[in-house]
């Protein structure tokens, strides 16, 4: 992504967030997409399903788009009578899923490539930082 694209979707993110289209927003960054939903979950307490060949992509290999540490590029979490006006805010706006229930599921073009329970996925991701040797 280039510095322009990047600083563009920053702006529309912003500006989402004053007009209040948005309930929650995340970057992707550290982790890429994937480690960023569970991440939302988490903090949320609530899964979600997520098709990730509908992420605006240079490739399409699944495991780049869920781990590639794409700077520039966030996950919003949002009311859906608020889809029209977000579209316009960004270049590239693609609906991925849907939040909600108790499980992540992550497909590609429909097919399921990941599913686990909320309680597993934070279990997992409270015991990251002692795993990466981060812990203080």
């Amino acid at each position: 992504m280039n510095l322009e694209e990047e600083k563009a979707n920053a702006e529309g993110v912003l500006r989402a967030v004053r007009k209040g289209l948005i309930k929650a927003v995340h970057d992707v960054s550290r982790g890429g997409m994937v480690v960023a939903l569970v991440e939302m979950a988490v903090a949320g307490n609530t899964g979600f399903t997520a098709d990730l060949s509908k992420v605006h992509a240079e490739t399409s290999n699944p495991l780049e788009v869920a781990f590639s540490e794409s700077h520039g590029r966030y996950i919003v979490a949002f009311p859906e009578e608020n889809l029209d006006e977000l579209r316009g805010l960004f270049k590239h706006f693609a609906v991925v899923g849907k939040a909600g229930g108790n499980e992540a599921a992550v497909l590609w073009d429909g097919r399921e490539l990941l599913r686990r329970p909320l309680p597993e996925l934070k279990a997992v991701h409270e015991s990251l930082p002692k795993l990466l040797g981060e812990e203080e």
